[in-house]
């Protein structure tokens, strides 16, 4: 694994389980009282009330969806002609997380005529409105991001046209292509701003 790169990778996504334990209690088992006498019947516990219920704050819409294969290859589609810059991550992934700012700025700065950026969400599908949305929004991304849908990593790859990578779905990935789509960089790790504008810098310059 590549310093800087996170333990897990996409093809493995942990999923939640929910573990529901029903704690049973019962008062009187049936047994004999010790004078024989009936057990006296088990009092009935008063029914708690419920707390009031807390307003939740809705989270404002940070321009998260899905993205399948199609959606996908509408997207590369959409930058054909421009430098592509390709990022894929996952909220729980720590090099990921550690690399958003500079991705965040890289985006800001970026020749936006010249140069695309995407970014794919590894997460599983269900996490969008609870995890990624939510982690958009608190790391203030500008830009969109799509969490990927049935495209593991040799269909991406694949898509991509990125095979000579060797990428396998190790997070986080970026990837740096030309104008005709040719892959040029990438990092199998947690990417820096100088090294990712250095390297469009490069391409742009040639």
């Amino acid at each position: 694994m590549a310093r800087g790169a996170c333990a897990g990778s996409f093809t493995v996504r942990r999923t939640a389980a929910l573990l529901l334990v029903t704690a049973v209690l019962e008062l009187g088992c049936g047994a004999p009282s010790p004078d024989g006498a009936e057990a006296p019947a088990a009092q009935t516990v008063s029914e708690v009330p419920s707390a009031p219920a807390i307003d939740r704050v809705p989270v404002a819409s940070p321009g998260v969806s899905l993205a399948n294969g199609v959606k996908v290859a509408e997207l590369l589609a959409a930058a054909k002609g421009k430098v592509l810059v390709v990022n894929v991550w996952a909220t729980y992934c720590i090099p990921c997380i550690e690399e958003m700012p500079e991705l965040a700025r890289f985006y800001r700065e970026r020749d936006a005529e010249n140069v695309a950026f995407l970014s794919f969400s590894a997460d599983a599908e269900y996490a969008l409105d609870d995890t990624v949305k939510p982690f958009v929004v608190e790391q203030k991304l500008p830009f969109p991001a799509f969490v990927l849908q049935d495209l593991p990593p040799d269909k991406l790859v694949k898509a991509l046209g990125a095979g000579t990578s060797g990428w396998d779905g190790e997070l986080p990935a970026t990837f740096v292509f030309d104008t005709s789509g040719a892959l040029k960089r990438h990092w199998l790790e947690l990417v820096h701003l100088n090294d990712l504008t250095q390297a469009v810098a490069e391409i742009t310059k040639g």
